[in-house]
């Protein structure tokens, strides 16, 4: 027994005889991707407050949520007929996708060659190739209905929807505008209004997860609610939130302090 004990709550720290608590890694992990995310959404560097912020957003969630994974791509590689296996044109969208996201010059030439391709040959004998392939440009193009339904297909959560719409719907995204988004409140984002309230009512944040609801919390400009949740994941975070939301003016100073 004199290894210690684990407590199975896994926000509270592991308990060691012989030292003092400790919390698992995954625990820290947390810490990190909340911590960096409120730096990516409010504090921009001077003279980049007002930039877009979709890749800003899909730095972050690659950094911290890797999609598509080293893993897959070294098991199809493997394959001598990769394209039949059930991960192959999901793995493709993800990888393509993210990769090319700067070929807009090229993306309407390539949808006209596309078009050009006759019904007969679009499917291959296995699959229709054409349809998926037409997803990845679709994504490319901008076009919010195929990104939505892709990103569910793919298994996607809030998060990535919100970067992928950042980067190829909404170019102009800022993040002053991310609240208006993601509370409804529609100003100039109205023709996606219908998208935006489909992604809330199906891919809510996860309500078990404090680290989802602090990202929720962060991207829907509800402060008060970060350092709500904050506080429960761990005092530490929600502390050095606060620290530099007071000068930000995101809270307001208790009058005690």
């Amino acid at each position: 027994m004199g290894s210690g004990r684990l407590l199975r709550d896994e926000n509270q720290p592991i308990t060691h005889l012989d030292g003092p608590p400790q919390f698992s890694s995954d625990h820290y992990r947390s810490l990190y991707t909340c911590f960096s995310l409120f730096i990516v959404l409010y504090l921009a560097e001077p003279g980049y407050e007002d930039a877009p912020v979709g890749d800003d957003l899909m730095e972050w969630l690659n950094s911290n949520f890797i999609e598509p994974s080293t893993e897959e791509g070294d098991h199809l590689s493997s394959l001598d007929r990769s394209w039949e296996d059930e991960n192959f044109w999901p793995y493709l969208t993800r990888d393509f996708a993210y990769a090319s996201r700067r070929w807009n010059d090229r993306v309407k030439a390539l949808r006209i060659e596309m078009e050009r391709v006759s019904e007969d040959k679009r499917f291959d004998g296995f699959d229709n190739w054409w349809d998926s392939l037409s997803d990845i440009v679709g994504i490319l193009e901008g076009r919010a209905e195929v990104v939505m339904r892709v990103c569910k297909e793919l298994g996607s959560d809030w998060k990535e929807i919100c970067a992928a719409w950042g980067v190829f719907v909404n170019v102009r995204l800022r993040r002053q505008d991310l609240p208006c988004v993601f509370s409804l409140k529609l100003g100039g984002f109205f023709e996606y209004s219908e998208l935006i309230l489909l992604v809330f009512h199906e891919l809510l944040p996860d309500p078990t997860s404090l680290e989802d609801m602090i990202h929720a919390a962060l991207i829907s400009g509800e402060p008060h609610k970060v350092l709500e949740h904050a506080y429960k994941l761990d005092r530490w975070l929600s502390a050095h939130l606060a620290d530099f939301m007071v000068p930000f003016q995101l809270i307001e100073a208790e009058s005690d302090e």
